[in-house]
């Protein structure tokens, strides 16, 4: 089993083990992952930046966006940003998705 079909099977399970805002740091190199839980449009900028600075790899949660219309300019907000900035963008679910800087990329085998 891949880890995106592990995801699609548990996506509840993780995101009730995990917090909203919670972080996940390495030390050795800086790199954290840290879940994001989407409540409105400005939250875009903050996982924007955390993409940018280069040092975040984000899940991003949208169970509190219900307008699928806001949902996906938010998305595409995002790609933009992945796209600019050499990073990368997968749905894991149709509620989880993750986003990494230019220094990750996401397998999708």
């Amino acid at each position: 089993m891949g880890i995106f079909s592990w995801f699609k099977n548990n996506d509840k399970q993780l995101y009730g083990d995990m917090e909203a805002e919670q972080v996940i740091n390495n030390e050795e190199n800086g790199m954290s992952v840290k879940v994001f839980s989407l409540k409105d449009e400005s939250d875009i900028k903050e996982i924007n930046q955390s993409l940018i600075n280069g040092n975040t790899i984000a899940i991003i949660n949208r169970d509190q966006i219900k307008d699928n219309e806001t949902f996906k300019r938010m998305i595409e907000n995002l790609k933009q940003t992945c796209g600019s900035i050499n990073g990368d963008i997968a749905g894991i679910s149709n509620r989880i998705f993750i986003a990494t800087p230019k220094s990750v990329k996401i397998s999708r085998k």
